[in-house]
């Protein structure tokens, strides 16, 4: 019995405040980040482009961020015969980040994942699962358990399931590279 009546005290002690006239205004929210890096800032300067109308984690990438990745690049990918060449050359591109704005903040995003947190295929791949997939999606980008490893399977699942999520990923991916 005093154990509940000393966590009444403390819970009420952590929920009182005192009132003063600039208490009107709201406090901030914090969201955990469960899946998104921490965004690059507030300064909207060097924005390639604004997605702030999506409400979905990852929107697909406006066209005037992309392509990501140099010319040389892109010639070198298509000549690739084998999935080991194309992540060594996909590894091997230095082109700079891009700013992204999207409704959660600005996020940097490059070819290679150079420079940025976020690497453009990876992108888009996940702006396909959120849209086209999105009851699994949702369950893995907020799965917290230290073995995702069944919500993932679970979006893969549902893209290999999904004519939608495939068109997606086949116009979406290439735009990555393709000039």
């Amino acid at each position: 019995m005093r154990a509940a009546v000393a966590l009444v005290s403390v819970l009420g002690a952590a929920c009182s405040r005192a009132e003063s006239p600039d208490d009107d205004a709201d406090a901030a929210i914090t969201l955990p980040d469960v899946l998104f890096f921490p965004d690059a800032g507030s300064d909207a300067a060097g924005v390639c482009g604004d997605t702030t109308d999506s409400f979905l984690g990852f929107p697909a990438l406006p066209r005037s961020c992309l392509p990501l990745c140099t010319a040389q690049t892109a010639a070198a990918i298509r000549e690739c015969t084998t999935p080991e060449c194309v992540s060594a050359t996909v590894a091997a591109d230095m082109s700079p980040p891009v700013s992204v704005s999207t409704y959660f903040g600005i996020y940097q995003v490059s070819f290679s994942g150079a420079g940025s947190p976020y690497r453009c295929l990876t992108w888009q791949q996940y702006s396909c699962w959120a849209e086209w997939c999105t009851d699994p999606y949702n369950i893995w980008a907020r799965c917290t358990a230290a073995d995702c490893s069944a919500e993932l399977a679970a979006v893969h699942a549902c893209a290999d399931a999904s004519t939608d999520y495939q068109r997606c990923a086949e116009t979406r991916l290439p735009s990555c590279y393709l000039q």
